[in-house]
């Protein structure tokens, strides 16, 4: 980069005029008065010299996927080219330029076979022992990577693992010298658990034999159910004061949630819930509430009422 001269604002000054008017200096290095401290040459750093490399020799096209000419045989075994170039068992009329010029060509065919199949053989044993020594050159780096010792820093950045500890993992699974106590108490408990189904299972069973009294399995139990539930033409039910049917009912305002626990708790009733349940025997929830409790007692469920 040539170096500048400084100029004064509005002039312009020829550079060979003003390289023939400037004083000759003493020092033989370029002057740096017209380069600022951004410019990379502000400062004078030796450069290294330019190095060539030489060019890579660029191989045009590639060798085409040979065919397998050894299949069933050995590669790097001789090849019989002999039988498929057999030489003329009587030699051709050499006053025929014709003859001459076949026998020439039958020449040029079998010496082109000759050198296409050992080249191919060539090739071939070349690549096979190519992946052979990277077959065996990456099984080995694999070998001296996975045996190869701990390095130092990672030992030492390692978290702490007792020698031990280590040792027992390395040999085979944690000792467990109360295995046969946690396994007995795991077989009691299944026990446990297997009886409480079990005995689940049987209470199930009988609440359905008990039940089944009352299924409705044929058209004849049907009719009665239904004549008991809403009567007959002749003589039907009557619900309350609302006629034959219940939706006869006029809706009235539901009971309040201070109502609902007056009436749990019987208050305002004379002598509590034990009173109302003496005076009030026959009402639904003190029944259903005897039957829970006998049904508790006699360890079975005890059959409904409309089954006396």
């Amino acid at each position: 980069m040539p170096v500048r001269l400084p100029q004064a604002t509005g002039l312009y000054t020829c550079p060979s005029c003003a390289s023939r008017s400037a004083p000759r200096s003493f020092s033989i290095s370029a002057s740096q008065l017209a380069l600022g401290p951004e410019s990379p040459r502000y400062m004078d750093i030796p450069q290294a010299p330019q190095q060539t490399l030489p060019d890579k020799t660029r191989l045009k096209g590639i060798l085409p996927v040979p065919r397998n000419v050894f299949a069933g045989q050995d590669p790097k075994a001789p090849l019989k080219v002999d039988q498929a170039t057999k030489e003329p068992s009587r030699p051709q009329s050499h006053n025929d330029p014709r003859s001459i010029w076949k026998e020439r060509m039958a020449a040029s065919r079998r010496k082109n076979l000759k050198e296409g199949l050992n080249a191919l053989q060539h090739r071939r044993v070349k690549s096979d022992e190519y992946m052979a020594t990277r077959a065996t050159l990456r099984q080995q780096e694999r070998e001296a990577r996975l045996h190869r010792p701990e390095r130092e820093d990672e030992r030492l950045t390692a978290p702490s693992v007792d020698s031990n500890l280590l040792s027992l993992l390395q040999k085979g699974p944690l000792q467990d010298p109360n295995k046969e106590a946690r396994l007995a108490d795991m077989r009691q408990r299944h026990a446990l658990k297997q009886a409480a189904r079990q005995e689940d299972r049987q209470d199930a069973l009988h609440s359905l034999y008990v039940n089944a009294r009352d299924f409705i399995v044929n058209d004849a139990q049907l009719s009665t159910a239904i004549d008991k539930a809403f009567g007959t033409v002749a003589d039907p039910r009557s619900f309350g004061n609302y006629g034959a049917s219940v939706w006869d009912n006029k809706p009235s305002a539901p009971s309040s949630i201070v109502d609902m626990l007056n009436s749990a708790t019987a208050r305002g009733v004379r002598g509590g819930a034990l009173n109302q349940s003496t005076m009030n025997k026959d009402t639904a929830l003190t029944a259903a509430r005897v039957r829970r409790m006998a049904a508790e007692l006699t360890g079975g469920q005890l059959p409904s009422k409309s089954s006396f």
